[in-house]
């Protein structure tokens, strides 16, 4: 899930539970959100690179990395600690509301994408929409996103050959393309630019 949609939901998880814990929700607020410094470390580590709008849009892409060593914070021999530290001492419980919250929602969040992805492929029968390749590397992208939150609808998904993916994510290409925008001139840049 991209950083700015866990901003916005944890932004909003928080404003329900701010009744109920008034100032002290900034706690799981902030657990929620930073629990993705795991993904900047990675990224230090393999680009050389202090650049942390550089790492956010690497982590906003659609190909972001998603291997284990990009998330140690994630796994849940992390998460069992948490708890562990959580059942000792009561201070942890609220950082570990937050981080559980974002684990949740990035669960959910692959489930969903995962599920879309295959019936889009199996919808397009495994054959690229651009250039009518039926390779193994046909693939579904998603061709239209939100600025804020995921969509998981169907018709936000295309198959495309590896190819006609990389000539989406060209720098320069609309890889996410505007709500009111048509599929067909999306289609005919990919087209043009994969030739």
């Amino acid at each position: 899930m991209r950083v700015r949609d866990h901003v916005a939901l944890g932004s909003g998880a928080a404003t329900l539970l701010y009744p109920r814990l008034g100032a002290s929700v900034a706690v799981p607020w902030a657990a929620s959100i930073f629990i993705d410094v795991d993904h900047y470390l990675w990224f230090l580590a393999r680009h050389r690179s202090l650049d942390p709008v550089a790492a956010v849009r690497l982590y906003n892409d659609a190909d972001a990395p998603q291997h284990r060593a990009t998330r140690p914070f994630h796994h849940p021999a992390a998460l069992l600690l948490m708890v562990l530290v959580g059942l000792c001492r009561r201070a942890a419980f609220l950082p570990l509301m937050g981080v559980a919250f974002h684990v949740a929602l990035d669960v959910y969040h692959r489930t969903r994408t995962a599920e879309a992805k295959a019936a889009a492929l199996a919808r397009d029968r495994f054959t690229c929409q651009v250039c009518g390749a039926q390779t193994a590397d046909v693939l579904a992208h998603v061709w239209r996103q939100p600025r804020i939150l995921p969509s998981y609808r169907l018709d936000h998904f295309v198959a495309v050959c590896g190819p006609c993916h990389e000539a989406a994510h060209a720098p320069g290409a609309a890889a996410i393309v505007r709500p009111h925008c048509n599929w067909e001139p999306y289609r005919e840049g990919v087209a043009e630019r994969a030739a």
